[in-house]
């Protein structure tokens, strides 16, 4: 009776099912080590950033084109997330460019609402301002804004009879820019009296205390880095933390005489994205090569490379540069810079990465094939040769059995025979 087993069931685990064939051993083990292989290899790809300090069309699309080759080369490979990739080409957006867009528009706002009585609105907009400049660095016309928009909403509170409000507002307008002076042309006395009242409004100097960390800023003013304590001035403040690992958030505080103000300010960190855009704005703006050579290497830090290619233009032609952390047999820094010219852009990666010499392929040997069969089955020689086998081992079979029956056969004895005749 035939036993007919059940097949060998495989399930979908780390194991194999014993019984496997040695052939089917063989193919798995080829197939795992030969995936390992491939991720091993593709680990010891060295990542390259492609960084374009211009912005324009040109460099972008040769930035796009540099990727594709990285995407298919043997020792180098782009940035891993594409998110970072995009934040070192193309137009670097300048993060606060908008939000002083935004305060400037709501003072315009605001002194439009003034010319029509609508102090209530007037202050809001003046306000919405100031909140947009809590969000960036106090660098450039800022201050300058800030206090604009101090003015601004001084003159609201008058008009809203809060003589208190107005007073702090005008005299935080006098501390962010001294140059402020209204033009007695264009604004009733009671705001100018108003205003230079509050110069002399505040006296004596006081404790602040800020908490947070980043660079601090008091007034527009670089004060140090924070968390800390110092002395100020009684009165109206803005206080700003900044720096390159935060993003920057403000507070307003007031400062009296003798007494311990204080002004907590939030932990911000900027996101990785925020970072390398800030990286590559300085890297572009190096004033110097040592300049420019602290703010790659930072750069390079945070996006984790130790190559790049830089893209840049100068007079109408594109200008390419590598550099290199000082790995293999690479002297550390930047090298010379070169036009593009006609070059193809594989080749801009050749002084990161030579090009290998190329594999002559080996033909495999030469193996004759055997023609297909087209005789009939008892043409075959074969088929032949084993019928004529067949028929001499019956014929050989057939004498060896005659054989062995005459063996097998007793003679009559002689005198046995006479007897058997002269019998009755």
């Amino acid at each position: 009776m035939t036993v007919v087993r059940p097949s060998c069931k495989v399930t979908y685990s780390k194991g194999m099912a014993r019984g496997l064939p040695a052939p089917a051993v063989a193919l798995w083990s080829i197939l795992i080590f030969g995936i390992a292989g491939v991720s091993t290899a593709h680990a010891d790809r060295r990542p390259v950033a492609v960084i374009d300090l211009s912005g324009e069309p040109t460099t972008v699309e040769l930035a796009r084109q540099l990727h594709t080759e990285l995407a298919n080369h043997p020792d180098l490979q782009a940035l891993a997330d594409p998110a970072i990739s995009a934040e070192l080409y193309g137009e670097n957006p300048d993060e606060d460019g908008f939000k002083l867009k935004d305060a400037r528009l709501a003072k315009d706002d605001a002194e439009a609402q003034l010319a029509r009585f609508e102090f209530g609105l007037a202050a809001n907009s003046a306000a919405r301002g100031q909140a947009e400049l809590h969000l960036v660095a106090p660098i450039g016309t800022v201050t300058a804004l800030y206090a604009q928009l101090a003015f601004v909403l001084g003159q609201a509170q008058l008009g809203l009879r809060r003589p208190a409000e107005a007073g702090e507002a005008f005299a935080l307008a006098h501390r962010l820019d001294p140059a402020l002076a209204p033009d007695p042309a264009r604004y009733l006395p009671d705001i100018i009296g108003a205003f230079d009242a509050a110069k002399a409004r505040y006296a004596g100097t006081g404790k602040l205390v800020i908490s947070g960390a980043g660079r601090l800023w008091i007034d527009g003013k670089d004060s140090g880095v924070a968390p800390v304590e110092v002395t100020a001035e009684a009165g109206p403040h803005v206080v700003w933390l900044t720096g390159a690992e935060r993003e920057s958030r403000a507070a307003r505080v007031v400062v009296e005489a003798g007494k311990t103000a204080s002004a907590a300010i939030e932990d911000a960190p900027a996101s990785d994205r925020v970072k390398v855009r800030r990286a590559r704005t300085a890297l572009r703006n190096a004033p110097d090569p040592a300049a420019r050579a602290t703010a790659m290497k930072q750069l390079a830090d945070l996006v984790g490379v130790r190559d790049a290619v830089l893209l840049s233009i100068a007079g109408g032609k594109v200008i390419v540069q590598t550099w290199n952390a000082g790995t293999r047999d690479h002297a550390p820094g930047f090298s010379a810079l070169r036009e593009l010219g006609n070059a193809k852009p594989v080749e801009l990666l050749g002084p990161l990465a030579p090009p290998r010499a190329p594999v002559k392929p080996v033909d495999p040997p030469f193996v004759p094939i055997k023609p297909l069969e087209t005789r009939r089955w008892y043409q075959r020689r074969s088929v032949q040769a084993s019928l004529v086998v067949g028929v001499l081992a019956t014929v050989v079979g057939t004498i060896l059995i005659v054989r062995a029956a005459d063996d097998d056969m007793v003679p009559l004895d002689s005198n046995l025979g006479q007897a058997m005749r002269s019998a009755p």
